[in-house]
């Protein structure tokens, strides 16, 4: 998810107006859908309606089609149908009438009657009449009822709505005027609260406009920000000038996407930035979407060259202060790789900056951009909840893929479309004092004024408890006025005093649920008490499990309060536990987690932009008990809810399967989909033949399957599965996913991971009465991917903590703990440390084992601080239980202030020799940050991070999961890094460039499996230390390689030694890298362009990497050295900044493979793993070498297509008759490549793109600069070598002819040797 030049203090500017700014969301709206639907007005004109009162209504017709037009973004028409005496259609939707031409013929052709009763019916009928004739196909059928009175005939008028809901698929809302209310409200539509306005009378009925607009047009959630939002874009060197032409078309198409959302007011300037900034739009212009995105630009001339974060972020203050509107809100992007420099104390100076931005008002996003960004230094700028203000994207070619998730972060949807019932229960007894009580209150009116309402509204109740239930308030829809009403309501709460009841809430909570009068079908039931939960589990064991297991209701949890009960609150949470506990200090931190709660009521998303089709093989066989198939058809119901959510595009099926397999809900059929659910067989019979069921899921997908959705089917069963392993890998071979359920005590977990096979889950539970919580890990598997880990939390637990915070970084640990152990593979661990360190809960992937630990753990507090116990420990712990192919990581909590800290960094740094990883989290406002960069590994944007409130840690939760189940580079490599020392390298470069060289060592000894590396420095000598896998020795013997002797630069006997240093590593299984660090200026460059052109010949495994750096860099020989294709193995840095570069030069070396890669296909965002787009259309990606024929994906090794129509290949080892030659080129055996834009040639059977590549005798050989022709199988420049029987010798200048002696060539200087073969080569001395 905008003066020039220089430097600006905030408020400096004369004639600045500093703004008394509300909230962020309190500028944020409600959006709405795209609503193209086709709209009639059937308008009473009885005889009780004045003249002067119809002129009101008509006006309000008016108006609301004018609110519906600002909402932009559909297409609408509009009729009117009037009664009185009789019915009339006095404008038809034949006509097609938009809204300004709707409401200029409006006051002409309806015209006041005054006459005759109120035939309700014969209006509807009309109105029904024209949607049927006249009424477009695709659109949405709105029917708007305004009356004052009562219908001449109610059953009539009910028999006529009725009928056009359910026959004519027609949504009516009405506008009662002093009507019967009941009567009306029985005619709307569902949900009636939402479609009906009670306004009183004709003298109020104005202040309903947008009320009847929403219902109209329902707002689907998504906020719309009437704001002004200030792009600030680095303009630094570090971005070069294609990124920035990326950079430029990221912000214009994220500026066309916020103005298609229609219905805003945004004003939008801009801020460019290096050593430098400038205002280039300010918000003075007032630019709306379409022409700030026609002149926005990244001029940088003027600007500099180094990065000056802190200049363009006070820049954009300025503007805002100076121009930005006081009664909006203030919204800054920030477009960087995140790296102030190049001055000590830039960083600093750009949080600062940040800081008194956001302390004046601005709310700050950031998106991260480049392979070596920043992330802890972007995510120590933008607002609080990180993950709401945060990208990241690598490669700026592919920034148009983040687009919407920029939109998304600036306008985020708050709640999605799914009902949702929510009842507090506050507590208010004599351990809360009547301060926190008046909180507590508060925290519920911010959530409920933050759950945006949706077309089935979440519902908000509250009950007051102490000794007894004190007070109880409804569940009331937040819609419209009815907002007012609960908000007083809250307010009215009285504090109470007493004991704590938990259990009598509880019920209460479970009566109103209960109530018939109450009861919504479908919505979620959601409890969410707040309490320091200071009763026996006795007391509160049975009401919970009732609640939870039979009632269907969701518990979440928040602790509150100076003394906490956590094994009272984790019991009572529903699963998965991490997603529904809260702990909090006191009252005070409450307005911290109003996100979070809101987030969770609306069911955040895991994987938006994700197609899904899911195949339910649920087991209905005569082992499983009839009343467990009701618990399945629930779960059901909630994964078509919860997953339809998750996903951009969800289906659902089902098959049953005993001793007979039938589908019962398929693909291609997904309406009344909770009604077809309920029709599922509630009884159970017969055997189980699991192979016909996979047969039929087969053939689900295979006839309805959305090509471009990942396929997964899911196994739910009692039984194991031992004879469909054929079967299963069938479908594995139609790229289908599979996973499977097991429930009950004695499944065979064997049988059933032949069943999913590799890349399969197999997920456990005890009983189908714990089905709900599988939900959360069955998301996951479709979405998130986690690589094993072992992961220990080490948590300081000294007297400067109290003992609340202490329990909330206990909380913290626990949720991220529950949330890695979803994944089967991972175990975590948790060791606490004060003046002693001791262990908590072992590694473990028991959930129940790891609370049991967590919650006999007593808070002690003691001093003093003593970081170095925790480490060891926690390493010691790694050691008695290792597991060699896991990720290790540990995970310090502290302030990082400590005794000892020498101490802790050894033994931080004897754990990282290890291999284990370590994170850190500073808390509290004032933590040693510098103490805990000393402990953790490299790079520190990576793994340091920073709450500065105890109750922030819960916002860390997404970034420290990301970091944990993030893939680390999995290559064994063997590196020697060669640093330049001689006199063209000058004494601080020499120093700039060795400590880049221990920079890039740390991130790779931390963030690869097994790594080895040594150092070389060289002039016209050279002196190395071998590779070692201790960070400690390198770093070391490093630092004693020191600056130069002799004013030479022998580079070519240098990559000799270095080769020699490294290519051992090969045949134990490393890959050698030699990377050289130089400006390029070797004085013996014969011996240099040998040494490059004859190792790659002979040892092809080793690999040359180039840095070159300093002023004057000879870009040339340094292309020679680096390993083809010489793109990815050069880097010129020059003479500035170069710790910049670590993380580059570091992922050249040892990349780590992402997440799943993904690309734009039309309007689509598409998982290139599953899905390729053929002509802008989505399509699934089939096996072999796939490629489009038009619209339509085809595996070139069975398939041609001709002339548009796809045909199978007779023979695939032999060229196609018939294929596209202009796409294709087809070698011997029948080998097709496309040309993709490359121009593309035949070395017999292989075909290779002739502008690097040429054939050399049969064989692909790279093109050379300057090559000629082609030795052996090789291509070469006759300037550079001679060619003799297929061998390369390097030209030796002035050495005048030569000859060849057998491979190689020799000079008049030297003697040919025949009698021997092969020929040896004497140097002769005249």
């Amino acid at each position: 998810m905008s003066l020039f030049l220089g430097f600006l203090f905030l408020g400096c500017l004369q004639g600045a107006t500093v703004s008394a700014l509300h909230p962020y969301s309190d500028f944020a709206r409600t959006g709405f859908e795209h609503c193209d639907s086709d709209v009639i007005f059937v308008i009473d004109e009885s005889g009780s309606i004045w003249y002067s009162e119809y002129t009101v209504m008509i006006q309000f017709i008016k108006d609301v089609v004018d609110q519906l037009d600002s909402f932009g973004n559909h297409d609408m028409i509009f009729g009117a149908v009037t009664f009185g005496h009789t019915a009339n259609v006095d404008i038809s939707l034949s006509e097609r009438l938009n809204e300004m031409s709707f409401k200029n013929i409006l006051t002409s052709r309806v015209t006041p009657k005054s006459n005759g009763g109120t035939p309700t019916d014969l209006g509807i009928k009309e109105a029904i009449g024209d949607f049927d004739t006249n009424g477009r196909a695709d659109s949405k059928r709105v029917m708007i009822i305004l009356t004052d009175g009562y219908p001449n005939n109610p059953t009539a008028a009910a028999a006529a709505a009725t009928d056009a809901k359910e026959n004519y698929d027609v949504r009516i809302s009405a506008v009662c005027i002093g009507c019967n209310l009941p009567q009306l409200k029985s005619m709307v539509s569902e949900p009636k609260d939402n479609n009906v306005l009670d306004v009183g009378n004709f003298g109020t009925i104005s202040g309903y406009v947008e009320d009847l607009a929403n219902s109209v047009c329902p707002p689907k959630g998504r906020l719309i920000c009437e704001c002004d939002i200030v792009f600030v874009m680095d303009g630094s060197f570090s971005i070069n000038e294609q990124e920035g032409t990326e950079l430029v078309t990221f912000v214009k198409d994220v500026v066309t996407k916020l103005g298609d959302l229609g219905g805003n007011d945004v004003h939008y300037g801009s801020v460019v930035f290096a050593e430098f900034g400038a205002v280039r739009i300010s918000l003075s212009e007032a630019k709306g979407s379409t022409d700030f995105a026609n002149d926005v630009s990244l001029a940088r001339n003027g600007l500099g060259y180094v990065t000056k974060t802190h200049i363009g972020i006070n820049l954009a203050m300025a503007d805002f202060q100076a121009y930005g509107r006081n009664d909006t809100c203030w919204l800054m992007v920030i477009l960087s790789d995140g790296e102030p420099c190049c001055a000590p104390g830039d960083d600093v100076l750009a949080a600062n900056a940040a800081n008194n931005a956001k302390a004046n008002g601005a709310e700050i996003s950031a998106v991260c951009i480049g392979a070596e960004c920043n992330q802890f230094q972007l995510k120590q700028m933008v607002s609080d909840d990180i993950d709401d203000h945060y990208l990241e994207a690598e490669d700026t070619s592919k920034l148009h893929e983040y687009v919407q998730d920029l939109v998304d972060l600036l306008c985020p949807d708050p709640c999605f479309e799914t009902p949702a019932d929510i009842i507090f229960m506050l507590d208010h007894s004599g351990s809360i004092t009547e301060s926190q009580f008046v909180e507590l209150k508060k925290f519920v009116a911010k959530i409920s004024s933050r759950v945006a309402s949706s077309t089935e509204s979440v519902r908000i109740g509250a009950i007051t408890f102490g000794s007894y239930v004190t007070a109880v308030i409804p569940l009331t829809a937040y819609e419209g006025p009815l907002l007012d009403n609960i908000n007083t309501a809250i307010n009215a709460l009285t504090y109470g005093d007493g004991g704590t009841k938990i259990d009598l809430a509880m019920q209460e909570m479970i009566d109103i649920f209960n109530d018939a009068a109450q009861e919504r079908h479908g919505a979620r039931r959601v409890g969410v008490l707040v309490s320091d939960f200071g009763v026996s589990m006795s007391s509160i064991q049975a009401v919970t499990q009732q609640a939870k297991f039979y009632e269907g209701i969701e518990i979440i949890t928040v602790s509150i309060g100076n003394y906490q009960y956590p094994s009272i609150k984790q019991y009572m949470a529903s699963e998965p536990k991490s997603e529904h506990m809260f702990q909090v200090c006191d009252c005070n931190d409450l307005d911290a987690i109003v996100n979070m709660m809101v987030k969770l009521f609306c069911i955040p998303s895991y994987c938006t932009h994700v197609p899904v089709d899911v195949v339910f093989v649920v087991d209905s066989s005569a082992s499983v008990a009839d009343h467990f198939m009701p618990m399945v058809k629930d779960f059901l119901k909630d994964v078509y809810v919860q997953l339809g959510i998750f996903t951009a595009d969800f289906r659902l099926a089902v098959v049953f399967y005993d001793h007979n397999a039938q589908n019962m809900i398929l693909l291609g059929n997904q309406s009344g989909m909770m009604s077809q659910i309920d029709g599922l067989p509630d009884t159970t019979t017969g055997g189980t033949d699991t192979i016909e069921a996979l047969e039929l899921m087969m053939q689900q997908f295979e006839n309805d399957g959305n090509p471009v959705a990942q396929w997964v089917a899911v196994v739910m069963t009692d039984g194991g599965h031992w004879t469909v392993t054929d079967t299963a890998d069938d479908a594995r071979a139609m790229s289908i996913k599979i996973v499977a359920v097991a429930i009950g005590e004695y499944v065979s977990n064997s049988g059933l991971e032949q069943l999913v096979g590799a890349g399969g889950q197999v997920l456990t539970i005890k009983s189908y009465s714990l089905l709900k919580s599988v939900m959360n890990t069955l998301a996951m598997f479709f979405c998130v991917p986690c690589e094993p880990s072992d992961v220990v939390f080490v948590i300081d637990e000294t007297s400067s903590i109290s003992e609340a915070e202490f329990y909330v970084q206990l909380q913290f640990a626990t949720d991220m703990a529950l949330k890695l152990m979803e994944y089967p593979e991972n175990r975590v661990g948790y060791v606490a440390f004060s003046s002693v360190a001791y262990v908590v809960s072992p590694l473990t992937g028991d959930k129940d084992a790891f609370l049991d630990a967590v919650n006999n753990h007593a808070y002690y507090g003691s001093i003093p601080t003593i970081i170095f116990y925790g480490i060891n420990e926690s390493t010691h712990l790694f050691i008695s239980d290792d597991r060699p192919d896991v990720e290790k990581i540990m995970v310090i909590l502290s302030d990082g202030y400590t005794k000892y800290l020498a101490a802790a960094i050894g033994a931080a740094d004897n754990a990282r020799n290890l291999g284990i990883r370590i994170a850190g989290i500073c808390v509290t406002a004032n933590p040693n940050i510098n103490g805990m960069k000393s402990l953790i590994s490299h790079p520190a944007s990576k793994y340091l991070f920073v709450a500065s409130q105890y109750v922030s840690l819960k916002k860390l939760e997404k970034s420290v999961k990301k970091l944990i189940c993030a893939p680390v580079c999995k290559e064994k490599v063997a590196v020697m890094f060669v640093v330049d020392k001689s006199y063209s390298i000058h004494q601080d470069l020499f120093y700039e460039a060795r400590e880049l060289v221990h920079d890039i060592a740390d991130i790779l000894y931390d963030n690869s499996r097994d790594v080895l590396m040594g150092g070389m420095v060289f002039d016209g000598r050279n002196s190395y230390f071998s590779p070692t896998g201790s960070s400690s020795n390198f770093h070391t013997s490093l630092d004693n390689l020191d600056w130069p002797t002799e004013d030479y630069t022998n580079l070519g006997s240098v990559l000799y030694n270095a080769f020699w240093a490294t290519y051992w590593s090969h045949y134990h299984g490393y890959d050698p890298i030699v990377v050289i660090l130089s400006d390029g200026s070797p004085t013996d460059l014969i011996s240099t362009f040998n040494a490059a052109g004859n190792i790659p010949m002979y040892y092809p495994f080793v690999r040359y990497i180039t840095v070159g750096i300093g002023p004057d860099v000879n870009e040339y020989v340094l292309s020679k050295i680096a390993s083809h294709p010489v793109h990815k193995n050069l880097i010129l840095a020059g003479g500035e900044g170069l710790w910049t570069y670590a993380e580059r030069v570091a992922s050249m070396i040892c990349p780590v493979v992402e997440t799943t890669p993904r690309e734009i296909c039309g309007e689509e965002l598409i998982l290139t793993e599953i899905s390729m787009c053929c002509d802008g259309v989505p399509q699934k990606r089939p096996g072999g070498v796939p490629y489009c024929c038009d619209e339509k994906s085809y595996n070139v090794d069975t398939h041609t297509c001709c002339d548009g129509e796809l045909m199978e290949r007779d023979d695939p080892t032999e060229c196609p008759v018939c294929y596209n030659s202009t796409a294709f080129l087809c070698c011997e055996g029948g080998a097709m490549v496309a040309y993709e834009g490359r121009q593309m040639a035949c070395c017999g059977s292989v075909a290779y793109d002739t502008e690097h590549y040429i054939c050399c005798n049969g064989r692909v050989a790279e093109k050379v600069i300057g090559g000629t022709s082609c030795c052996g199988f090789e291509h070469y420049n006759w300037k550079e070598h001679h060619c003799c029987q297929g061998c390369l010798t390097p030209v030796q200048p002035g050495k005048g002819y030569w000859r060849c002696c057998g491979p190689m060539a020799y000079y008049p200087s030297e003697v040919c040797c025949h009698y021997s073969y092969p020929p040896y080569l004497y140097k002769c001395k005249y």
